[in-house]
């Protein structure tokens, strides 16, 4: 697949009940939470909660036979990038990625699984959760 936005949409447009499950949890947990500012927002949506329950929504719609597919797509994309960062890496010391946190799961674990990468986590570098308030 080269052509990277021919991600089959519709299990996420007209979602079966598993999906549609697994993406009202999340925009209940996304939505439940006024952030301020810009770091409190990465924060947020680069913590581990946020990943697993967006994750989750690829989990469940593989559940259903049209959602395997979109799926399949989504992690051929995933795998696409990360051909990207190992060659890169080839080339270079350090490479510094900066994607969506919707690949955040996926990236990491193959980043993770090649071990002539380190992985540095952004939130790392984004300071104490505690410097941003957060009201729920």
């Amino acid at each position: 697949m080269d052509d990277d936005s021919e991600i089959d949409g519709a299990p996420f447009e007209n979602p079966a009940p598993e999906t549609a499950a697994a993406m009202g949890e999340f925009g209940e947990y996304a939505g439940a939470r006024e952030l301020e500012g810009l770091l409190g927002k990465l924060r947020f949506c680069g913590g581990p909660e946020w990943v697993r329950r967006n994750h989750a929504i690829y989990v469940r719609a593989n559940q259903t036979g049209a959602g395997t597919r979109a799926v399949a797509q989504w992690y051929a994309r995933n795998l696409k990038i990360f051909s990207n960062i190992q060659r890169l890496a080839q080339e270079h010391e350090r490479v510094f990625v900066l994607y969506g946190s919707g690949h955040l799961h996926i990236l990491r674990r193959l980043i993770q699984e090649d071990s002539r990468f380190r992985l540095v986590d952004g939130l790392d570098f984004l300071g104490n959760s505690d410097d941003t308030a957060v009201n729920f």
